[in-house]
């Protein structure tokens, strides 16, 4: 299987909008509420994708198998959480998604190679925030030398809640 890793484009914003529903209502089922997955709808992601993918330098990246996108990434500046000293040169892995379909196919890994090397064109280390409970994107992360790093935040949309661990990596 090929697989093309490419920078992002308005155009790829429905198919990239597809991935991160898809991605999010497996990967987090059963730990997130199901009413609040259900809700999510790729029409509503595509347009804020849309929006997003308007600005110059958004950070995307996607991976295409057989010209349909199949999974992205997201990269860019990490902000100090309130309380942390000042971070320096720390970039964040915002969002590495893949269509359940494309689940260990190596997908995921082309993406994370893409999103490393992004980062390290301008940081010395970076920062990820991950579900807890959402143990195979741990795991994930795990093996690539991502470790938690003891910071946790409440995250929310509406009535629903749910918790996020940071984990950190040098970028080599």
């Amino acid at each position: 299987m090929e697989v093309l890793i490419r920078a992002a484009s308005p155009a790829d914003a429905a198919g990239i909008a597809a991935c991160h529903v898809a991605g999010w209502q497996a990967g987090v089922a059963g730990v997130v509420a199901a009413d609040y997955l259900e809700s999510l709808t790729v029409a509503d992601s595509q347009r804020r994708w849309a929006a997003g993918m308007g600005v110059a330098d958004h950070g995307v990246q996607v991976a295409v198998v057989e010209q349909q996108i199949a999974g992205f990434t997201r990269t860019g500046v990490s902000m100090a959480e309130p309380g942390e000293a000042a971070v320096g040169r720390r970039g964040e892995l915002r969002e590495l998604y893949v269509r359940p379909d494309h689940w260990g196919t190596g997908v995921a890994n082309h993406l994370h190679g893409a999103a490393i090397a992004a980062l390290a064109d301008s940081c010395d280390r970076a920062v990820l925030w991950v579900v807890k409970g959402n143990e195979r994107a741990v795991r994930f992360y795990r093996r690539r030398g991502w470790r938690p790093d003891g910071w946790v935040r409440a995250e929310s949309e509406g009535s629903h809640s749910w918790t996020e661990l940071r984990m950190a990596g040098v970028l080599d």
